[in-house]
């Protein structure tokens, strides 16, 4: 099940009762602005998600998630062959993160060919160290980039009784363990349902008030959704960044594969992938 490491957040088991519908949805989460996690959302889903389930996880099945885990670990290869194979030669924007596999401004993008980052991202997970200094990660790959991918899935109906919802945003990610995203709100203010595909990603969530005490970048610049605070392993230096103690942290998570979280507009979060991960996510406006 989730791993739930300090704090609390919401959590409903799919296969001990149904997702909840659209009205019942909108009132008890969005409009309250209440965090979920749906644990086993993928396994839950009909023929409209088969492919993800017999090709994007290789067909895998396995109700004991930590199982499930291990057996991901041992075909991390021919996932990434998967990958590979289905997408070749398609040049794509990859984020070049630094190179201890930080995202954390400033970071860049560059086209590449699907292939090479794939052999990339096969030698950053065997070695654990970025390629020719830079750390490769497929980070919000639009899924209209992605020939034919949006047809292996049929997109949640949780917001269709949201009255002042639309889908901004359909995502796609794929990264190495230890790649971390640094402590920041989705911009601009969105609400975010992202599930977890393949591997593990620990999440540290905050409340949109303890903002103040993050050291966001400035307005003037486009990352004043951003923490300056680098990096929350290990120790915080609380003498360049003092009023980060006086912050609380609402939760902290292990999601595992299939997993789904809903994250409301402005709440702040760190992700570190704990194993090699794929991800979709998909932004509300």
């Amino acid at each position: 099940m989730v791993k739930i490491i300090r704090g609390d957040v919401n959590i409903i088991s799919l296969l001990e009762q149904d997702i909840p519908s659209p009205q019942d949805f909108y009132k008890n989460y969005i409009k309250e602005r209440k965090p979920i996690i749906f644990q086993h959302f993928i396994s839950s889903m009909g023929d409209d998600w088969k492919k993800v389930k017999q090709e994007w996880q290789l067909n895998l099945n396995n109700n004991n998630l930590d199982e499930l885990v291990q057996e991901m670990k041992l075909r991390e290869d021919d996932m990434l062959n998967y990958w590979k194979n289905r997408f070749n030669n398609l040049e794509v924007f990859i984020n070049q993160l630094h190179e201890n596999g930080l995202s954390h401004p400033p970071n860049f993008e560059k086209k590449m060919n699907f292939n090479q980052a794939i052999e990339d991202i096969k030698i950053q997970e065997r070695t654990k160290k970025s390629v020719n200094g830079k750390w490769i990660y497929c980070q919000q790959i639009p899924v209209k980039d992605l020939p034919s991918l949006k047809d292996d899935y049929k997109i949640p109906n949780l917001f269709k009784s949201s009255p002042y919802s639309i889908l901004g945003a359909n995502t796609f990610f794929l990264g190495t363990t230890n790649t971390r995203t640094t402590l920041h709100y989705d911009r601009p203010l969105v609400d975010n349902l992202f599930l977890q595909i393949w591997g593990e990603k620990r999440w540290i969530l905050y409340e949109p008030q303890e903002g103040e005490y993050f050291y966001p970048f400035g307005f003037e610049t486009k990352y004043a959704h951003v923490s300056q605070i680098p990096e929350l392993e290990g120790e915080v230096d609380l003498q360049k960044f003092p009023l980060f103690e006086k912050s609380n942290v609402l939760c902290e998570f292990i999601l595992q594969p299939g997993d789904l979280v809903y994250l409301p507009k402005g709440y702040w979060h760190y992700v570190k992938h704990e194993t090699l991960s794929v991800s979709l996510n998909f932004w509300y406006y």
